[in-house]
């Protein structure tokens, strides 16, 4: 926040109309912009030029990638299983003989962790400034 009143010095003079009307209004450029670091903002003509770039309030602190442990809890799955049959020689034929009944089998899945990744944001310290 300390820029912004370089920045509205820099803006200003610019504006004005007796500023616009003393060069001619041809061969003079004014830009105003988003940088990288902030906001830019320049003028340029033939006998001068200038720009300025003032910084964006940044917020104290940083994003981190952190791993964090999850508990998936158990669960039951109920599965159909199909008739089974083989084919046997009985009595000199081919014959498809039964050899498991279809049924329903229920399998118990075991609760686990898992380890999943998340952005957090982490305030930066600061001195005299408690959160508690």
């Amino acid at each position: 926040m300390a820029r912004f009143p370089l920045l509205l010095a820099a803006i200003l003079p610019l504006l004005s109309a007796d500023a616009l009307a003393s060069h001619g209004g041809k061969e003079k450029s004014f830009f105003l912009g988003l940088a990288p670091g902030g906001l830019a903002v320049g003028y340029q003509s033939r006998k001068a030029s200038f720009s300025v770039l003032a910084g964006l309030h940044e917020p104290a602190g940083h994003f981190e990638t952190r791993p964090r442990r999850i508990w998936v809890p158990a669960r039951t799955e109920t599965i159909y299983v199909p008739a089974r049959y083989e084919r046997r020689w009985v009595g000199g034929c081919l014959v498809d003989v039964l050899v498991e009944p279809a049924h329903y089998e229920t399998i118990c899945h075991p609760g686990y962790f898992r380890t999943e990744y998340v952005r957090v944001w982490v305030p930066a310290f600061r001195r005299g400034f408690s959160r508690y």
